[in-house]
């Protein structure tokens, strides 16, 4: 939706695993993946939050997250899956959003 209604988006994908070949297929498939950068293993988080507008957490399960609680500290909005202390952490609407949490096939 936002880049349907012309917007500049950038999505920057930080991680590597066995999901990796799937989410480079799927951005081809949406047509955006000439506006998603997959960054691979990164040690410098501070650096790539310190850049971005927000964070996705978009994890099937999760203890308590410090990923969350890293972007929170960086003042950035979070938009997280409802799965494991999330909702601990994330006041809907205030510091972020919970969408419900859902499978994928990917």
């Amino acid at each position: 939706m936002i880049i349907q209604d012309g917007h500049e988006a950038q999505l920057l994908v930080a991680g590597q695993g066995p999901l990796l070949e799937n989410l480079q297929r799927q951005s081809m498939d949406l047509g955006i993946y000439d506006r998603v950068v997959f960054l691979g293993l990164r040690r410098d988080i501070p650096s790539l939050l310190d850049a971005a507008d927000g964070f996705v957490l978009s994890s099937a399960w999760e203890g308590l997250p410090n990923a969350v609680m890293e972007a929170m500290a960086a003042a950035k909005p979070v938009l997280a899956m409802n799965v494991g202390g999330v909702p601990e952490l994330v006041k809907e609407g205030e510091t972020g959003f919970i969408a419900p949490h859902v499978t994928l096939k990917l």
